[in-house]
């Protein structure tokens, strides 16, 4: 955690804003923000594409990161949806290891699944 926000720290010393689509629309506490750029950084994508509503892979894995960045620091499952602009229950959902380990269980049955009624036919 501390390697990802040590690394944002450079990108939000400007004087300027470095994220203008996040501080003109929310008012984020400055960790979020240090933790969504640093995650944004690592994935090398827009902290509104974090933030979004978008659903291809690459964008759910750097979102899933940076609640489970903010989750470790302390911040309470409030203030991270606020910051993601999600529902309090979809980031209790995120930092559930259990509900998580159930639905990597559930998935790869699935894919198992498919994949001999596949070769079925």
């Amino acid at each position: 955690m501390t390697d990802i926000v040590s690394d944002a720290t450079s990108a939000t010393s400007d004087k300027a804003c470095p994220l203008p689509y996040i501080s003109a629309t929310f008012n984020l506490g400055l960790r979020s923000k240090k933790i969504l750029a640093a995650v944004a950084v690592k994935h090398k994508l827009q902290v509104a594409d974090i933030v979004g509503r978008d659903k291809f892979a690459h964008f759910i894995d750097a979102r899933r990161e940076a609640i489970l960045e903010m989750h470790a620091v302390g911040m309470t499952h409030a203030a991270i949806a606020r910051a993601m602009r999600r529902e309090r229950t979809t980031i209790i959902s995120y930092t559930n290891p259990v509900r998580r380990a159930r639905k990597r269980i559930y998935h790869a049955r699935r894919y198992r699944e498919k994949q001999a009624v596949r070769a079925a036919t």
